[in-house]
């Protein structure tokens, strides 16, 4: 109670110099209550004393009171100030203090709208289009009233017109217990009888280090119409040894119509190539068109069709060379305004120019994703992959094979993910991830487990 009194006692110097200065003497101070500190702070900023404002706020400890209050106010004075800021540095400046205390008061209490609208409102401000966007989204997920609405929907819009270049980068160290994905079993079933093989099955686990990012640039041509898109993203995968090293690089462009303020459609001709263990693999030409919609403030469809002409590199893989087409929906929906479910369902069709390689592929994914108070993020996840092979069941026969039968293998993944938005670093917070692969098939010595985990770094906005 003495240390409150203290502090409150503080806090009076401060208010009674920022309203009257050089006018109340000593004697005429007295000690407030943290409640008496924050109605005048929210007086200061009613009545456009921002500054003063940030000043009161900044003097009342961690400690005292309820912190994510004084954040907040602090936030909103910060945001108006730098409004009403004379040059562009101080303003990004307020901006950026803006955010941060924002975040933090969104991160440890996710249910909070008011907040998160000021954090959207401050991205905004900022030239963060996407964390914006992503924050105002959430805020319609709770079903604001009408006005709320109409004023988030003119700043999607605005954003949609003047949207530049985006990009985004992450990297991740990723314990693998079974890089090569061989299978562990050695026996073996040739005319109905079982054979054990001699050599011991050896499976390579390691540490690997993961890389990834990628670029956009988008030139509007027609405002809220049409625009054009350009851009790039690539993926690094590194493992001791370099077997199972991977290298992924693409580049496209093409057009973008917005046909509505909720829905939007991309044409894109891309190129990519991919090396493994430090070589050129293959090489793949094509186009690929991609649509959303938000159905309602809660639920957005989202869709994508690529057909693209894929080149071994390697004259002995050349059989795999041939058209490849690519079939996918999504499904994001809302639960609430900390809680999503996602889908996935796509279809793969590769009809190359040798058997062997011709394949139709079918995945069912899910994903639900909890934003828990704390800052603390929960994900759980698990999918479905049957793959066929055409031909000579993928390049098998008998006894590899039932005969008669082609090539069937089905793969499963379980994964689960945490991390929490309050431990930053640069901007960056640390994301855990574990997941769990089973293969299994008709051919036998192609069935495999493994496990895979993941200690990245991850941008929260």
């Amino acid at each position: 109670m003495t240390r409150l009194l203290v502090v409150c006692t503080t806090v009076t110097l401060f208010v009674t110099a920022a309203i009257a200065p050089n006018t109340i003497s000593a004697q005429q101070q007295r000690t407030i209550t943290y409640q008496e500190a924050i109605g005048t702070a929210q007086q200061l900023i009613d009545t456009g004393r921002f500054e003063d404002a940030i000043g009161l706020l900044n003097i009342i400890p961690e400690r005292v009171g309820n912190r994510l209050e004084v954040l907040f106010l602090r936030g909103l004075a910060a945001i108006e100030a730098g409004v009403r800021a004379e040059d562009r540095e101080t303003g990004e400046q307020l901006f950026e203090a803006a955010v941060e205390d924002l975040f933090q008061v969104v991160a440890d209490d996710p249910t909070l709208l008011r907040p998160r609208l000021e954090l959207a409102r401050a991205y905004f401000l900022q030239g963060n289009d996407s964390a914006a966007t992503k924050h105002f989204e959430l805020v319609l997920a709770a079903e604001p009233p009408d006005p709320v609405v109409s004023n988030i929907n003119r700043f999607l819009s605005i954003m949609r017109a003047r949207r530049r270049l985006t990009g985004y980068f992450g990297f991740a160290f990723a314990p693998d217990t079974n890089i090569s994905g061989r299978s562990e079993s050695r026996e073996v079933i040739i005319w109905g009888l079982p054979f054990v093989l001699e050599e011991p099955v050896e499976v390579t686990t390691g540490i690997g280090l993961s890389v990834w990012g990628g670029a956009e640039y988008r030139h509007t041509v027609v405002p809220h119409e049409f625009s054009i898109r350009f851009g790039t993203s690539a993926s690094i995968t590194d493992y001791a040894g370099g077997d199972y090293d991977g290298v992924s690089l693409e580049f496209f462009a093409g057009p973008e119509w917005q046909l509505s303020p909720i829905s939007e459609v991309s044409a894109v001709s891309f190129l990519g190539y991919r090396w493994n263990g430090g070589e050129i693999s293959h090489g793949d030409l094509g186009v690929r068109v991609n649509w959303a919609r938000l159905i309602s403030p809660k639920h957005r469809l989202r869709g994508e069709i690529a057909v693209y002409d894929r080149a071994f590199h390697d004259p002995d893989s050349h059989d795999g060379n041939g058209i490849r087409t690519r079939l996918g929906f999504g499904s994001d929906y809302r639960i609430n305004p900390t809680t999503q479910l996602s889908l996935t369902f796509t279809r793969s069709l590769a009809d190359a120019d040798g058997e062997d390689d011709s394949t139709r592929e079918t995945r069912l994914g899910a994903e639900l994703q909890f934003a828990l108070k704390n800052g603390y993020d929960l994900s759980f996840g698990a999918s479905y992959t049957n793959t066929r092979f055409d031909g000579t069941g993928g390049g098998v026969f008998y006894p590899d094979v039932p005969p008669g039968e082609l090539r069937d293998d089905r793969l499963t993944s379980l994964s689960v993910g945490l991390s929490n938005r309050n431990w930053r670093f640069a901007g960056f917070s640390p994301k855990l991830s574990v997941t769990s692969y089973k293969r299994s098939s008709n051919v036998q010595l192609v069935g495999y487990e493994r496990t895979r985990a993941e200690v990245s770094l991850v941008q929260h906005y």
